[in-house]
């Protein structure tokens, strides 16, 4: 870890943070945001991030953005130069630790560049960009990794904050909208995310739908899908048609209006039934426990954050036998979800 000589000097008044990607990542991230906030309140902070993922973070008080264009080509990076160079960070802080945040790092022209320990990157070859490494982060989860991170540069504890602040009139337009697709009717609600189809972390469509008739005879549900997992969704409403108690927001843009739909099923005491994937996550950030179910990762590395297991977590796996997803068996996991159980493989 680098020495207290190392540590940022009350002198850099510009600092950034590099997380590029992706949605579940990038809320991982936040831990330094509010790190330097808290540590650094007369900075000016600044975030690079691809474009996709920008407008999450834009709920951030007195955060700048810098945003890369991940489809752009050399132009992109000419680009992203040219504004990192514009914003002048005094320091940058990589969260990501892979080639393509420490080549964003380098070319700020940051003159003190801190990245997590070498044998936490994804390429370690690429850590030979970063001057200042930390130490080795407590655990193998990326809010571990950007705690690490956050702490060489501050050189003092920091803690796990991943919580996303969200303006009260976005908050308040979550809450509408939760009303008018599952109003109450005096059962118990739940949210649904189903991810992409043909993703190793993705339950097969045919047994998430008698997970989910199973559900409904006792709960009521929304099915959420956004503009990669429209056809699953129209699919899922095709077999499980909206009526009474069953609702589908099919094709949903607009990760800020995501995050305000959730904040608002956390603050009815809904629960999210998701995969292994980025609305985990940010169901996390807002204050949503998950039940989430896993095949192939592990959900102390990747799973919603404060980690399974935990006191403080809100948070249960479901797990599928050697990791398939297509060996979960429906009926097994509704009893659990009803129960309030984690399902063990």
């Amino acid at each position: 870890m680098p020495g207290p000589a190392a540590t940022l000097p009350s002198t850099a008044g510009r600092l950034l943070v590099v997380r590029l990607s992706h949605l579940g990542d990038v809320v991982c991230g936040l831990p330094a945001w509010h790190a330097l906030r808290r540590a650094r309140p007369e900075a000016r902070l600044g975030w690079v991030v691809q474009a996709e993922f920008a407008p999450l973070l834009e709920v951030l008080p007195g955060l700048e953005l810098v945003r890369f264009d991940r489809s752009g080509g050399l132009g992109a990076w000419r680009t992203l130069r040219r504004e990192l160079r514009a914003f002048a960070p005094d320091a940058t802080l990589d969260v990501q630790g892979n080639a393509k945040s420490a080549a964003a790092a380098w070319l700020s022209g940051a003159g003190r560049r801190y990245g997590p320990q070498r044998a936490e990157w994804q390429e370690p070859w690429a850590a030979r960009a970063t001057p200042l490494l930390a130490s080795a982060a407590a655990g193998p989860h990326p809010v571990q990794r950007a705690v690490a991170v956050a702490e060489a540069a501050l050189g003092q504890p920091v803690e796990a904050r991943t919580e996303l602040p969200l303006p009260a009139e976005l908050r308040a337009r979550g809450a509408r909208l939760l009303d008018q697709l599952l109003p109450d009717r005096g059962r118990p609600r739940r949210v649904v995310h189903p991810g992409r189809e043909g993703d190793a972390r993705t339950l097969p469509a045919r047994s998430l739908v008698e997970v989910l008739r199973r559900l409904h005879a006792e709960e009521d549900l929304l099915v959420v899908t956004g503009p990669a997992e429209a056809e699953v969704g129209a699919g899922l409403a095709e077999s499980l048609p909206p009526g009474p108690g069953m609702g589908h927001l099919i094709g949903q843009r607009g990760l800020p209006e995501l995050a305000g739909l959730l904040h608002a099923a956390g603050e009815a005491g809904l629960r999210l039934l998701v995969g292994d994937s980025g609305p985990a996550h940010l169901a996390a950030s807002v204050g949503v426990g998950t039940d989430t179910w896993f095949g192939p990762t592990d959900p102390l590395k990747t799973g919603p954050w404060p980690p399974m297991g935990c006191a403080d977590s809100g948070h249960r796996a479901h797990r599928a036998a050697d990791g398939d997803l297509t060996r979960l068996d429906p009926a097994a996991l509704a009893r659990a979800l009803r129960a309030g159980a984690a399902l063990r493989a």
